[in-house]
């Protein structure tokens, strides 16, 4: 489940830099706003667990960090986080804009459970598609908490964490290596897979498998 989890999030970073209305979309709801601002397009997203962070951005790296697994900072100025907008007020508050990121074949056992741990928006990829069914158990239970669908984004994210999970099954299963993942991901330019698995829950050194 981390792993899933953390190569969500290295997906999630990765197309938030590479698609401006992904990063809008989430950007928004990281900092608590109503509407898609092109002020987003003045921050990168990262991730704080992230090995690619600790090496570009070691400033914001924090793998302890129980409430944000997303955060955004100044394409100019990297010690700048972007800011949530106050609630009693337009311009933005002193209050880290973030996300928590989620991935799992039963989010009413996975996500519903500890929704209330999180201060921030959470993007919930449905692998088993059951976000229907979290959403309607979330709105009535924790109408204060906030959901997000990855469909809101665009579907193929989801398609690709599909893909990637499957990668996992095989390798617990025996059917493949790590390494030859590892090899594939690196000769295909794979960084998302990459980036998820250089958590080093597989390995028991774990070391930096990004490419240089």
């Amino acid at each position: 489940t981390r792993i899933i989890g953390s190569i969500a999030e290295s997906l999630v970073v990765d197309w938030c830099n590479a698609y401006p209305e992904v990063n809008r979309t989430l950007g928004m709801y990281a900092r608590s706003g109503i509407r898609r601002n092109s002020i987003l397009d003045d921050y990168i997203a990262v991730a704080t667990s992230s090995q690619r962070t600790k090496k570009l951005y070691q400033q914001h790296y924090n793998p302890c960090d129980t409430q944000r697994d997303i955060l955004w900072i100044h394409k100019n100025n990297n010690e700048e986080q972007l800011l949530a907008i106050s609630p009693s007020q337009s311009r933005s508050s002193a209050k880290p804009a973030g996300l928590q990121v989620k991935a799992s074949h039963d989010g009413i056992n996975y996500v519903i459970p500890c929704i209330q741990d999180y201060h921030y928006p959470i993007l919930y990829f449905d692998l088993n598609d059951d976000w229907g069914a979290v959403y309607k158990r979330v709105f009535h239970d924790y109408p204060n908490s906030i959901l997000i669908n990855p469909d809101e984004l665009q579907s193929e994210m989801k398609h690709i964490l599909k893909g990637y999970f499957k990668i996992l099954v095989n390798i617990i299963n025996g059917n493949t290596s790590l390494e030859r993942v590892i090899k594939d991901a690196q000769y295909d330019g794979d960084s998302v897979l990459l980036a998820g698995l250089d958590t080093g829950e597989f390995i028991t050194n774990p070391k930096t498998i990004l490419p240089k």
